[in-house]
């Protein structure tokens, strides 16, 4: 059988984690075969670039031929050990964010994890498992604590369970609704619609039935008050001169005419 060389990629310290590219690259060493002096030269000659090659200036010699010395320095300079802290921290406020999957959400979480605790993250496997329960919502914890499962791949496998089933949506019940929603759209935009009407609609005299004022303004009122306010007074002048008479003597009926 004939085996082909494969290339490994290129690392320029930005596409890619180093943590990621050290598994590529020994993956591709081992399937051609690779010494370590092999692994040295290679990564030299065909791999690193840019800020990634800048490194190698400060090398000597001797280090420059040792796989594992440019496996530190560069894992020193693209991943130190001082911001193990602060991948610490971020794990443990790590929360689902909004519209993410529970599969995105564990693979970032694994991601974290790997880095905060590389060098013995296989053997706090039972903290990471309680530490993503923690991260989901109430009944969802519930589901996974009460599964018991072994693993944080068991205790994922679990909340994806939960959410498909849960969140999934019948479309039926999507349906319906999306009708729902669509008929208090419907209705809210007639109730604006009414609102708008009502606000904007003229004005009209309940009394003389013409638009632009009301009862209470209405210039038919007015004329209709003063023409019985002049009759009211006409009245009154008449039942005063009938008084004046009647002290004066004058008591026949030929005397008193009533208008």
């Amino acid at each position: 059988m004939i085996r082909f060389e494969e290339k490994p990629c290129l690392f320029d310290g930005i596409s890619i984690d180093i943590t990621d590219y050290f598994v590529h690259f020994q993956t591709v060493s081992l399937w051609n075969q690779w010494n370590e002096f092999e692994m040295a030269c290679q990564l030299i000659m065909n791999s690193v670039r840019g800020d990634a090659q800048t490194i190698l200036r400060f090398l000597k010699r001797p280090q420059l031929y040792d796989y594992y010395c440019l496996k530190n320095v560069l894992i020193q300079r693209f991943n130190p050990k001082e911001r193990v802290a602060y991948f610490k921290f971020q794990l443990r406020v790590c929360s689902l964010k909004e519209n993410e999957t529970i599969s995105e959400f564990g693979q970032r979480f694994k991601i974290l994890a790997h880095k905060a605790y590389l060098d013995n993250f296989s053997d706090l496997d039972e903290y990471f498992t309680d530490l993503f329960t923690s991260c989901l919502n109430i009944e969802m914890a519930k589901f996974v604590t009460f599964k018991h499962p072994h693993s944080l791949d068991e205790a994922l496998l679990l909340a994806i369970e939960y959410e498909a089933v849960h969140f999934s949506g019948d479309p039926e019940t999507t349906d319906e609704s999306e009708s729902l929603d669509c008929c208090k759209t419907v209705h809210n935009s007639f109730e604006i619609l009414i609102n708008i009407l009502i606000k904007h609609k003229p004005k009209r005299c309940f009394k003389c039935h013409q638009s632009g004022h009301v009862r209470s303004k209405c210039p038919n009122m007015s004329i209709k008050v003063h023409a019985r306010d002049e009759r009211s007074a006409d009245s009154q002048v008449k039942l005063s001169e009938i008084g004046g008479m009647l002290r004066n003597g004058h008591c026949s009926s030929d005397c008193v005419t009533f208008v």
